[in-house]
């Protein structure tokens, strides 16, 4: 019984990511080590497919099977008790009951606690505080949200379901706007994702972006990021950290290129003391202000 209610307090403790995380490089109160101070023992995968064969079949085909290959590694990072601890205890229990297992137990624990234990390997995609401080943390998508870590169903990184499907299971109104076909970027195919753009696992800015607005859209519209001698909106904004998202809806529009609004009603928000400047042309393909996204020769942008 004692070993039992330590794990149920570890458990507890890591039901909120930011409260488990300390110092950054610090790691969580990790239960596994619990169950060695106990006197648990590894025992070693192939004893875990005794009963969990459907699982470790499933398993062997994941990345994480790869370290049952490697006979230098100690027992404490291969297989099975590389994230439920020694099992030994385990295998003497002989019990259905939750807590009596003596094991670490994510299916009777939160979520949360898969990713402290997940950073311990994976340290490289975020450390315990940048997770901690991401947006999917702080509204409870965990790394067992996203990922299954005993399969592989999908090519990429252990996904519950395909890339883009995953984010759409959340993020229904954005996706919703790449489904209407109003939108230029092909997230529908296989080759393009919703991480192209956005980094889940650990990204400061705004909406997860990976590297700020203007660099991530630069990333495939080069000709954009020019250094500019006039650069469009330098006056509103650094240029251009969040520029592109003054005239472009990156998800869906109904307007060419993206566009937020169609024709002059897009430069009016911006300058509405221009909105009897020669009426009914459009700005920058009436032959005036072509050079939209900035000139080397023109502070108005005119050829």
């Amino acid at each position: 019984m004692r070993i039992t209610w330590i794990l149920v307090i570890c458990l507890t403790g890591l039901l909120g990511v930011a409260g488990a995380f300390a110092d950054e490089g610090d790691k969580p109160v990790d239960p596994r080590l619990l169950l060695a101070d106990e006197g648990a023992e590894y025992v070693g995968a192939s004893q875990c497919m005794m009963c969990h064969s459907e699982t470790m079949e499933l398993y062997l085909g994941t990345k994480h099977a790869l370290s049952l290959g490697n006979s230098e590694l100690p027992p404490s990072v291969v297989g099975c008790e590389m994230c439920h601890g020694p099992g030994s205890m385990h295998m003497s229990a002989f019990t259905n009951d939750p807590g009596e297992r003596a094991i670490v137990d994510f299916d009777q624990s939160p979520d949360s606690a898969f990713t402290g234990i997940c950073l311990n390997c994976h340290r490289s995609i975020a450390t315990f505080n940048e997770f901690a401080s991401n947006m999917h943390a702080n509204s409870k998508v965990y790394c067992s949200s996203c990922h299954d870590p005993h399969a592989n169903k999908f090519k990429f990184a252990m996904l519950r379901k395909p890339a883009n499907d995953l984010c759409a299971s959340c993020h229904k109104g954005v996706y919703s706007q790449f489904e209407s076909g109003l939108s230029a970027h092909p997230v529908k195919k296989d080759d393009f994702f919703c991480t192209d753009c956005h980094n889940p696992h650990n990204s400061e800015r705004s909406m997860l972006v990976r590297e700020g607005i203007s660099k991530t859209c630069g990333g495939c519209h080069e000709y954009t990021r020019q250094s500019y001698v006039f650069p469009h909106i330098s006056e509103y904004t650094d240029p251009a950290e969040e520029a592109c998202l003054y005239c472009h809806n990156p998800h869906a529009s109904g307007t060419n290129n993206l566009l937020r609004f169609s024709g002059r009603t897009l430069c009016l928000t911006c300058h509405s003391d221009k909105a009897m400047h020669m009426p009914g042309a459009t700005c920058w393909t009436a032959g005036c202000h072509s050079q939209i996204h900035g000139s080397n020769d023109n502070p108005m942008f005119v050829k």
